[in-house]
C-alpha cells in the first residue's frame, strides 16, 4: 500500500492476544484476537457493530470438514 489510510495502532500485544484500533472509516473500531488452548476468538468494537453468529466449515484434519457455529 503505498498510501497507509487506516491509522491502525496495536494497543496491547501479549503471547496469546493482540488489541488493536483504527479509525479510516470513520469511527474508531476496536478488534480483540485471542488465541486460546482449544479456539481463537475474534471480537470487534465501536459504533454500530453488530454481533453476529458466525457459521463455518473447518478442517479439523486432512480431509475431514466440519461445521461449526459458536455465540459467545
Amino acid at each position: 500500500m503505498e498510501h497507509e489510510a487506516t491509522f491502525a495502532k496495536v494497543l496491547l500485544l501479549t503471547p496469546n492476544a493482540i488489541m488493536m484500533e483504527h479509525s479510516g472509516f470513520g469511527d474508531k473500531v476496536y478488534r480483540v484476537v485471542e488465541i486460546l488452548e482449544d479456539e481463537v476468538r475474534i471480537r470487534g468494537y465501536g459504533k454500530d457493530i453488530i454481533r453476529c453468529a458466525m457459521q463455518r466449515k473447518i478442517s479439523v484434519a486432512y480431509g475431514k470438514i466440519i461445521e461449526i457455529r459458536r455465540i459467545r
